[in-house]
């Protein structure tokens, strides 16, 4: 007896396209997928050259003027509306403007309208089971499709970067964000031994010292700049053409230590560590609070008498491309501004502001689970990988922060916590898998080949697991 084929559309990201018709290719059988691409960078992306029968470009879809009303869902405007009415979809735009659209938001709408009813369009064609994408939607004509995809039931799963970083899970939802138990783990399974000798190391590495933790890919810039996080031997040769740039960085590299905090830090304090903008984790998986202003100032509101909030800059702001719409130096003399609220020098340690705050906030930043290792708790703005470890309270306004206040000062115990995060990462491992061979962990350095890695195996597990189970 035949078996009827599982149908999806997939947004193949970094997987090489050699690499996914392969996989095609092996699970035809059982399996009818559909490929939606961008244009590739480079040789190695998906093009319509790979399997030009079951490709189609974002291009494709945005260009979609005009088409059969059969393929729109009822009342098209108020979706439209909805999408629109999500502040995120306009920063989108902002971010990724196409000129051919003009120069304004108000023709970006324009673009907006195309891009959802294309999507409508395509999706209605296929009739897919579900739409996978290798990360949350960034992009505007990935976003449209997604939110397209939602508002017509077609689940959206998302491989997503676990909270160890080298490893990658399936969620579902591009706000809800609830794990896929894609792997059914027997309890007496020999492996687990490995797994947890993996979370202990884990553990272990978050554990050191800030100057030996601290990610590979700032130590590389910081040593590009001889230990300081300016140089301007290093800017010189970064800006060789774009002087305006640079001299627009500097000012604000100035502006911020002209107002860094120069006292002794004062507990009891929350700390915020901000996010190099533009990021994925800050839009849109920073919900409300992309506009990191947002955050501090809803901590600042919520905080009781005698508390002091600490906010350090991202070191990549700095040691990093600057992008100017996203910091700007009267930024840092708002934060000076707040009675409570205190900026601190790039240099000051980062764990032991960790170690010794009542707690640590974050939009959905890695410095959640360094947080969480060390024993203090989290409160995160976003959607971070994290969001359901023991220790995080996720805020949307100032009074969840202030009852996460409360709640810590009543129950908090660091023994406890650390403990509760063991086992939680322990959960992490079991329904994941990594980047790396086994027994090659790099606890220190991940780069994109480990990436690339990580979703290929997933993919072929969710092909794996839909072609026994026939669904998610």
């Amino acid at each position: 007896m035949s078996v009827e084929k599982v149908k999806f559309i997939i947004d193949p990201g970094y997987i090489p396209a050699k690499e996914l018709e392969k996989i095609i290719s092996e699970y035809e059988i059982s399996h009818d997928v559909s490929v939606v691409y961008a244009r590739p960078r480079n040789k190695s992306r998906w093009s319509k050259n790979n399997f030009p029968e079951i490709s189609t470009s974002y291009d494709e879809i945005e260009e979609v003027v005009q088409s059969n009303k059969k393929y729109l869902p009822d009342v098209y405007i108020d979706k439209l509306i909805s999408l629109i009415n999500d502040h995120r979809t306009l920063l989108l735009c902002e971010r990724c403007r196409n000129r051919r659209y003009g120069v304004s938001l108000f023709n970006e709408l324009r673009r907006i309208e195309k891009m959802l009813y294309g999507s409508f369009v395509y999706l209605n064609s296929k009739k897919p089971e579900f739409l996978l994408l290798f990360s949350t939607p960034h992009h505007p004509r990935v976003w449209a499709l997604a939110m397209a995809a939602e508002y017509i039931s077609i689940p959206v799963y998302i491989v997503e970067e676990a909270p160890i970083p080298w490893r990658y899970w399936l969620i579902s939802g591009i706000d809800s964000r609830k794990c896929v138990p894609l792997f059914e783990v027997d309890k007496k399974n020999k492996i687990t031994s490995t797994l947890s000798a993996e979370v202990e190391q884990f553990i272990k590495y978050k554990n050191q010292s800030y100057k030996d933790a601290i990610p590979y890919y700032e130590k590389e810039r910081i040593e590009a700049r001889g230990g300081k996080y300016w140089s301007w031997r290093k800017e010189i040769s970064d800006h060789k053409f774009h002087l305006v740039s640079l001299l627009k960085k500097w000012r604000l590299f100035k502006s911020y230590y002209q107002f860094v905090n120069t006292t002794e830090i004062d507990a009891p304090y929350l700390v915020f560590f901000m996010h190099r903008q533009p990021e994925r984790t800050s839009l849109p998986e920073g919900m409300s609070f992309s506009q990191q202003w947002y955050a501090i100032r809803a901590i600042s509101l919520a905080l009781p008498p005698g508390y002091r909030l600490y906010v350090k800059e991202h070191p990549s702001t700095f040691t990093n491309i600057t992008d100017e719409r996203y910091r700007h130096k009267g930024f840092y003399s708002d934060i000076d501004a707040l009675t409570n609220t205190f900026l601190l020098p790039l240099e000051e340690d980062t764990f032991q502001l960790i170690d010794n705050a009542v707690a640590v906030c974050t939009l959905t930043g890695i410095v959640g689970i360094e947080a969480l290792t060390r024993g203090t708790p989290v409160i995160a703005f976003g959607n971070p990988s994290y969001r359901s470890a023991p220790g995080v309270f996720i805020a949307s306004n100032e009074n969840d922060i202030s009852a996460a206040i409360n709640k810590i000062n009543l129950t908090h115990n660091e023994k406890d916590l650390t403990s509760a995060v063991r086992q939680y990462l322990q959960w992490v491992v079991k329904n994941s898998v990594s980047g790396f061979e086994q027994d090659e962990i790099d606890y220190s350095y991940y780069p994109e080949k480990v990436r690339i890695a990580g979703h290929i195996r997933l993919l072929k597990r969710l092909l794996d697991y839909t072609k026994e189970h026939q669904e998610l």
